[in-house]
């Protein structure tokens, strides 16, 4: 059974995007420069109402690229495709729909058991009144450790139908049992890669881009304009950085061709 390296699947990850920056930047600038403008217009409108335009449009936004973005980028490191123009480039096509589609049933599914474990909780809490004010807080701190460590292991074992989904190859029944059957004997790298390391990336992110927006607000336009800009690059760096992690623990335990079709490699 091949195993699977967290260490080195981490170092061919950053060693693909420094090789190949130019192709994600490309493809992220799109995405980044329409927020950004959109962040702006947001800052300066003096009426509530464009202000809720502009912000269901950053989301739609977010929504949308960042579906394109994770096909573009699976596609990329597992076939060695790359858009030829910005219109293909944003093309959304019936495996968009069904990557979105696994994308929220993953998190769906995984969210459900953290909130089963939630009413297990609340259920005992009139049993658990009567202990000491550290214990409570020391169950508290455990039981939140313990859904956090359950979402991540769930994302780890379901998350590898994306980039099959993405290269034309999801599985056309029983996609969580497959995922599942495929991720077994790696369950606990995978729960790092997939899980644990993304969510501790995205509270780094989230703290060190919400102070740079809140300096932006109080920023003159000029200076707010590259400080939207490189936060919001950050945010889809980050993001490319997370996919390019799920193709390549998808290739590492894929081998054989006969498996799945993503050995087209880019050298």
């Amino acid at each position: 059974m091949l195993r699977l390296s967290i260490m080195h699947t981490l170092r061919d990850t950053l060693n693909l995007l420094l090789r190949e920056w130019r192709f994600f930047v490309t493809i992220i600038i799109g995405p980044v420069l329409i927020i950004t403008a959109a962040n702006l217009t947001a800052r300066i409108a003096t009426q509530k109402a464009a202000g809720f335009v502009l912000a269901i449009l950053t989301f739609v936004v977010l929504i949308f690229s960042g579906v394109r973005i994770a096909v573009c980028c699976h596609r990329f490191i597992l076939m060695g495709e790359q858009p030829r123009s910005f219109l293909q480039e944003c093309r959304w096509q019936t495996r968009d729909t069904w990557f979105a589609f696994y994308a929220f049933a993953i998190y769906l599914f995984a969210w459900l058991f953290v909130f089963m474990a939630v009413l297990g909780g609340a259920a005992l809490s009139p049993f658990l009144q009567f202990l000491p004010k550290w214990v409570l807080i020391l169950l508290f701190a455990l039981g939140a450790i313990g859904m956090w460590l359950l979402f991540s292991y769930l994302m780890g074992r379901l998350s590898l139908v994306l980039p099959v989904t993405a290269i034309d190859q999801r599985p056309e029944k029983d996609w969580a049992l497959w995922a599942w059957n495929r991720s077994e004997g790696n369950e606990w790298p995978l729960m790092f890669l997939l899980g644990i390391n993304p969510s501790l990336g995205w509270v780094l992110l989230d703290s060190s881009t919400g102070i740079m927006i809140e300096q932006a607000k109080q920023s003159s336009a000029l200076l707010a304009v590259p400080i939207y800009g490189f936060s919001w690059g950050l945010y889809f760096l980050a993001t490319v950085f997370q996919v390019a992690v799920l193709s390549l623990s998808l290739k590492e335990l894929s081998p054989r061709a006969g498996e799945v079709e993503v050995l087209a490699t880019i050298s």
